[in-house]
C-alpha cells in the first residue's frame, strides 16, 4: 500500500532509488529463511523472533519491498482500497 501511495504522490524517483540501493545490499546478506520455508511461512512462524532481531526484519523488508516493486499486477491506491 505504501509503495502505491508513494508512486502516486509523485515519489517514483525515490522509490526507484531505494530500489537501485536494495539490489546492492540484499546479494550479500544471508538469507534467514530456512531452506524449505517461503518468507512468509518463516515471518508468520517466527514473528516475535524475526521483529525482534534488527538483522532479520530488516531483510524481510527489504525483500518485500524489493517484490513489491517489481510487481507489475500492482493497482493504483484507490483501486486497492475498493478491493478490500
Amino acid at each position: 500500500m505504501a509503495i502505491l501511495w508513494w508512486r502516486e504522490n509523485g515519489k517514483a524517483k525515490e522509490l526507484k532509488q531505494i530500489y537501485e540501493q536494495l539490489n546492492l545490499i540484499i546479494p550479500k546478506l544471508k538469507n534467514p529463511v530456512p531452506e524449505g520455508q517461503t518468507i512468509e511461512q518463516y515471518f508468520t512462524e517466527n514473528y516475535e523472533k524475526a521483529a525482534a532481531d534488527p538483522y532479520v526484519y530488516g531483510y524481510m523488508q527489504f525483500k518485500q519491498f524489493k517484490e513489491i516493486y517489481e510487481d507489475k499486477k500492482l493497482k493504483t491506491l484507490k483501486d486497492l482500497l475498493k478491493s478490500k
